[in-house]
């Protein structure tokens, strides 16, 4: 799975920038379903919560996070403003599989 998240990530590292042509198109499909993007958003921490969060204690580090924030940074460009993120902000999160 971390392979994965590792590939995709770096295959869409050009939705960071603003106005091209896939920054749009994710931006907008975004905007268009923002209760699927929550739904993953969601998924994505539940996932690391379960499995890896002995390997990353932190959110921050886990290579889902950072896909997260490259697909939400296309959001604001068609939304008009930031994205929401619903990932954990602290260090731990306590929580059950």
């Amino acid at each position: 799975m971390l392979e994965i998240l590792v590939v995709i990530c770096d295959e869409l590292r050009d939705l960071t920038i603003p106005g091209t042509g896939d920054n749009l198109a994710y931006g907008q499909f975004l905007v268009d379903n923002p209760a699927f993007f929550a739904r993953t958003q969601r998924r994505v921490v539940s996932y690391w919560s379960c499995y890896y969060r002995g390997a990353y204690a932190s959110f921050q580090g886990y290579p889902g996070c950072t896909l997260l924030d490259v697909l939400r940074s296309a959001a604001p460009d068609r939304a008009g403003h930031p994205w929401p993120n619903l990932a954990p902000a602290g260090a731990r999160v306590d929580g059950y599989c």
